[in-house]
């Protein structure tokens, strides 16, 4: 038996014996591609379920791997809340991917319930049209100059991060 099927029947064995708990330690511990491909072997249902499991920062991740359609249809099973709650911890450029493949009307709730700063960011990429750099660019990064040691560039990227930049 394949690895993804093997971790696909342990999830539908969890999930029937409503062991929600030694579920939650199981995926929580599986790299998020793995995950995303063990969800695309279960009903519909079955991964609503074991995404509610997920903290946001790992539901982002395994959201980031899923297929365009699946990604879609898991979202619009997820209420408004939840799904801002995920993609406050996604990069700015894998919101705007899941946000566009909403109807313009979800995708707006969301963005109003997500952090400021990051819908605003989401906001602006959205602006440029698909398939140009300017949507595809992500809005965060840090330059340093070329006569810069690594220690430097270390200690100002560390500025950066904490926001003391």
């Amino acid at each position: 038996m394949e690895e993804r099927e093997r971790l696909t029947q342990q999830i539908r064995e969890l999930l029937e014996g409503g062991q929600e708990r030694r579920l939650t330690d199981l995926v929580e511990e599986l790299h998020p591609a793995d995950l995303a491909s063990a969800l695309r072997e279960l009903p519909r249902d079955d991964q609503v379920r074991v995404f509610r499991l997920l903290p946001s920062q790992l539901a982002g991740d395994v959201l980031s791997e899923l297929d365009d359609a699946i990604q879609r249809d898991l979202v619009r099973s997820l209420d408004e809340a939840e799904v801002s709650r995920i993609l406050d911890t996604m990069p700015s450029d894998h919101v705007v991917e899941v946000v566009e493949e909403l109807p313009r009307e979800d995708a707006e709730k969301i963005l109003d319930l997500m952090e400021e700063e990051k819908s605003e960011e989401v906001q602006e990429l959205l602006e440029y049209e698909e398939g140009t750099a300017g949507r595809l660019m992500s809005p965060r990064f840090v330059a340093v100059s070329e006569h810069t040691t690594v220690a430097q560039a270390i200690e100002h990227i560390r500025k950066a991060a904490s926001g003391d930049a």
